[in-house]
């Protein structure tokens, strides 16, 4: 995973391999970064894809950096909630 740009911005790094990508990861990619514009967030988040973050069968996963923090099972409908956290 990555760090905090020097600009600032925490990433959002999305599982989008093995499992994740089987239960809708690029679905859920593309709702965060929906969200991220909708709010005007590209100042202070990024939403990237990665590849396994080994926690299969817990997928989707989406980590966040700099902190490492993970959220699991995570669905489309969940974008507003992880954005809000990390923004708050």
């Amino acid at each position: 995973m990555g760090k905090k740009d020097d600009d600032g911005r925490v990433h959002l790094y999305v599982c989008t391999g093995g499992d994740c990508k089987d239960n809708n990861a690029k679905k859920l990619r593309s709702r965060l970064k929906d969200v991220v514009k909708e709010r005007e967030l590209k100042e202070r988040v990024k939403v990237e894809e990665c590849s396994c973050v080994g926690r299969c069968g817990k997928g989707p996963v989406v980590v966040v950096e700099p902190g490492g923090e993970y959220h699991e099972r995570l669905k489309p409908r969940d974008a507003e909630r992880i954005i809000g956290a990390v923004v708050s």
